[in-house]
């Protein structure tokens, strides 16, 4: 090869070599530069962090093992039969409110709502045949046990629970025209009874009604708006779900 041809040669390679450079430099800044690019391509996660649980306010399984523990104790009188019913044995269950295990027709229910809000569901217990049902007894959980609300004046025969603005109110008849109004509600504590007033009244028929208050707190009319018209009805309407049929009834609610 002759020498310029040679020459000519060598600086066609060099040109070349240095462009293969230059296009590689090149290339590599530019997947330097695409690499972040393509990182924030990506779906980004904008779901908000998941907010802790709120602690319930009760346990849940303590609540439903006293729970457990009341219906236990209305089968075992059931099962026993009220003469070998023992107050010491069944300290939740008042004698006045046994007695309603005696009837053969009467099944068992129960029913869970919080009546103060304070986020622990108080139980209830109700008691009925057929379409009949009346609510019994009312417990409230202290975050171990139950308690039954107002043991001073229980439920049972001829002893009625109703509850209207916030307060219960018990009617124990005395006879066809007399009888006792208590009005009580949930303390602050949850769990026992506040009573704020017991009231007197004597009729001769729904249009002369007298009330007398003994401690004062309510007026007539405040006794009356909440007595005899509402005597038998809850202002709520519970869940009830049945945990003992009776033996004479049919196509009651499984438990």
């Amino acid at each position: 090869m002759k020498k310029p041809h040679a020459i000519l040669f060598l600086l066609l390679c060099l040109s070349l070599g240095l462009s293969l450079c230059a296009c590689g430099s090149t290339a590599s800044a530019a997947a330097v530069e695409a690499a972040p690019a393509a990182q924030a391509a990506e779906p980004a996660d904008n779901s908000a962090p998941e907010a802790p649980g709120e602690e319930p306010a009760y346990d849940p399984a303590a609540y439903e093992a006293a729970a457990q523990a009341v219906k236990d104790e209305f089968i075992q009188v059931i099962l026993d039969g009220l003469d070998e019913f023992d107050e010491d044995a069944h300290p939740e269950l008042p004698w006045y409110t046994a007695a309603l295990t005696r009837f053969e027709e009467n099944s068992f229910y129960e029913a869970r709502h919080d009546f103060d809000g304070n986020g622990v569901p108080e139980l209830l217990i109700g008691a009925g045949f057929g379409d009949y049902l009346s609510p019994i007894a009312v417990y409230a959980f202290d975050g171990r046990d139950m308690h039954y609300l107002c043991r001073e004046v229980p439920l049972g025969e001829r002893v009625h629970l109703s509850r209207a603005d916030d307060l219960f109110v018990v009617r124990a008849s005395d006879g066809a025209a007399a009888g006792s109004l208590t009005f009580y509600r949930i303390a602050e504590d949850g769990w026992s009874t506040e009573i704020i007033d017991t009231a007197r009244y004597e009729y001769s028929d729904a249009e002369h009604v007298s009330y007398t208050s003994e401690l004062g707190v309510l007026s007539d009319e405040q006794i009356r708006s909440r007595g005899l018209a509402e005597s038998l009805e809850l202002d709520i309407e519970p869940e009830w779900r049945c945990f003992y049929p009776a033996e004479t009834q049919t196509g009651t609610p499984a438990p």
